[in-house]
């Protein structure tokens, strides 16, 4: 994932990980994993909490301040096959438009697309984005997962207490360890006792499915379409799109846990690319001229060639997502003028992707583990300067613990990492396909939903905790209680207190608002990680079943998911012909390709 950790996402616990760097990097509200905050000291950036278990990278305690103006962001744009490093803002919004710098105002970088976050070079002041408390009494519990132990007991915390007042509700959170995430659910779900609030994740849980679509949760629609949603200030500021993509049969039974749209760029040594004097490539061509130059003409100048342009693995096999966006590969599936669905398998241009690739493992551009290398490894690799490029969650990027500052600090001072999209194979412009921006939804249980009243009371506790950046309600879930969770350094850095670190945990991650690009100790990398996003969702295509349901598909995606995987790897090494992609169409169709597809085009034309 990249996707958080597993949904389309992006690495998440990256995410989580920048987010309590002060990195606002998605999912709104407060962070992804755990942070506190203060209405008082809205000009400063928390230091991390714990991250999940897989985090990449070991975070600071301390954050750059942000009390000041921040440095001026870079002006160029990236240098990359496809340039995506400014601000910048496509002519009339149209993909692929001519692009034009985007203006600051006061260090703040709109986007005036709302699937791109605002950028940010310094937080902007406090405002309120609610008026009193949501509620005035009463309890409401929550069934969330949790990917870090958990907070302090409420008695005994003072952040949990403080939430409750400003909620005006008693707060009972059921933390469930990833690990039993699924079968927990499963358990309370088939018990029929589930709390008030359920994170449900149907990537996770495709069982989920069943549930939902039996009525054990509320049909939001009425609530969160039309005037009704303006009722709810903070939800109606998602993108219509979320909404849309939330949508399960076109009924929105939860509120979405918003993330990115687009995710997974190639991480790139622009500098190598540059000693080589194949710093543009314009086509697919150009661009294997450039892979195998970067593999054999020493662009570490260490003397050894022992350097590789790419490794295998990574966030996808091969990267094989990345350069089917240079082939053009259509989004999962292709809708045909008939109503009828291609699966991308079936495409030529997954096929000229497939070749492309095989060419490249023949070359000898991809490092000789890249067939079995993970994620970590491959990150290691680059950092190290034995590859050159690898795709995965755009988050890993960014900021001082962030692989741009890393590799200068371990490969080289002069290493330029970027994060790039592929030429057009043509030398025209490449695709990019689009996620739904969403790592779960928050549901309310139909039993208590079945009263309106109460289905708006719990709405109105999640659009509190949707509160956008910058407010005096975010900085409160994202830096706690100043003296109790956090200080001030004299340099303006913050600094988590123990208290911070065991109290907040993840109970901000109930709901989440729209994404922020924020990055207080490198300022200039929020209006870059926009520019780079602005590029991919330029030249976005989405998915046309996002919002549906095929039982099937939950039923054997994995399956087909894993043969998928398994017959590319053997056909780029060369352990399969070519041919064995037709071999792997049919074997995929006859496993249940046909039946998901035979679903989605039902309930597509329902």
């Amino acid at each position: 994932m990249t996707t958080e950790k597993g949904v389309p996402i992006f690495s998440r616990r990256r995410f989580l990980q920048l987010s309590l760097l002060g990195t606002v990097a998605a999912s709104g509200g407060a962070l992804l994993a755990a942070c506190g905050g203060t209405t008082a000291t809205p000009t400063i950036a928390p230091a991390p909490a714990s991250a999940p278990p897989s985090a990449a990278a070991s975070a600071p305690t301390t954050a750059a301040a942000a009390t000041t103006q921040a440095t001026a962001p870079a002006t160029r744009a990236a240098s990359s096959p496809v340039a995506a490093g400014t601000a910048t803002r496509s002519a009339a919004g149209t993909p692929g438009g001519a692009s034009t710098p985007v203006a600051a105002i006061d260090g703040k970088y709109p986007s005036g697309n709302p699937l791109v976050p605002d950028a940010y070079t310094k937080l902007p002041p406090p405002f309120k984005s609610s008026t009193g408390s949501p509620l005035s009494g009463g309890k409401v519990s929550v069934f969330m997962i949790a990917y870090n132990p958990p907070p302090t007991p409420k008695a005994q915390n003072n952040y949990w207490q403080e939430l409750e007042k400003r909620l005006g509700v008693q707060l009972d959170i059921t933390f469930v360890p990833q690990a039993a995430y699924v079968e927990r659910l499963a358990a309370a779900t088939a018990a029929g006792d589930l709390p008030d609030l359920v994170y449900v994740n149907t990537g996770m849980a495709p069982d989920q499915f069943k549930a939902l679509l039996q009525g054990a949760y509320t049909d939001l629609t009425p609530l969160l379409t039309g005037d009704s949603l303006k009722t709810f200030p903070n939800l109606a500021a998602f993108p219509q799109k979320l909404w849309e993509n939330v949508a399960i049969n076109k009924k929105i039974l939860g509120v979405p846990r918003m993330r990115y749209f687009a995710n997974n760029p190639l991480f790139f040594r622009q500098d190598w690319a540059e000693k080589v004097g194949i710093p543009h490539p314009k086509n697919a061509e150009e661009l294997f001229n450039l892979f195998l130059a970067l593999t054999k003409n020493d662009p570490d100048g260490n003397g050894r060639g022992d350097s590789f342009a790419l490794t295998g693995m990574g966030g996808d096999v091969f990267s094989l997502g990345w350069f089917n966006n240079m082939f053009r590969v259509p989004n999962g599936w292709r809708l045909n003028p008939d109503k009828t669905l291609t699966n991308q398998l079936e495409t030529e241009e997954f096929r000229n992707t497939i070749t492309y690739i095989r060419r490249l493992w023949e070359a000898g551009v991809y490092h000789p583990d890249s067939a079995q290398m993970n994620l970590q490894q491959a990150r290691d690799a680059f950092i190290a300067g034995k590859i050159g490029g690898y795709s995965s969650g755009f988050l890993e990027l960014p900021g001082s613990q962030g692989l741009r500052a890393k590799t200068k600090a371990a490969s080289s001072p002069n290493a330029d990492v970027q994060a790039i999209l592929p030429p057009g194979h043509d030398g025209g412009k490449p695709s990019w396909r689009l996620g739904g921006g969403i790592f779960g939804f928050v549901s309310v249980n139909n039993k208590v939903g079945r009263d309106q009243a109460r289905a708006r009371d719990l709405l109105r506790v999640l659009d509190w905790f949707a509160a956008p950046f910058g407010s005096e309600e975010y900085n409160f879930l994202n830096f706690g209680i100043l003296g109790t969770h956090y200080t001030i350094g004299t340099d303006g850095s913050v600094v988590r207190t123990d208290s911070g670190r065991a109290e907040i945990a993840e109970i901000p991650l109930i709901a989440n608002s729209p994404p922020a690009f924020f990055y207080p100790d490198t300022p200039a990398d929020g209006p870059y990680m926009q520019g780079v996003m602005r590029s991919m969702v330029d030249v976005g295509v989405n998915s046309p079943v996002e919002s549906l349901y095929a039982p099937s598909a939950s039923e054997k995606a994995a399956v087909l998911n894993q043969l998928t995987k398994d017959r590319t790897i053997d056909i780029v090494v060369g352990r399969r012909p070519l041919s064995g992609l037709d071999e792997l169409i049919s074997e995929w169709r006859s496993r249940g390709g046909d039946q998901i597809r035979k679903e989605y085009q039902d309930a597509l034309n329902q």
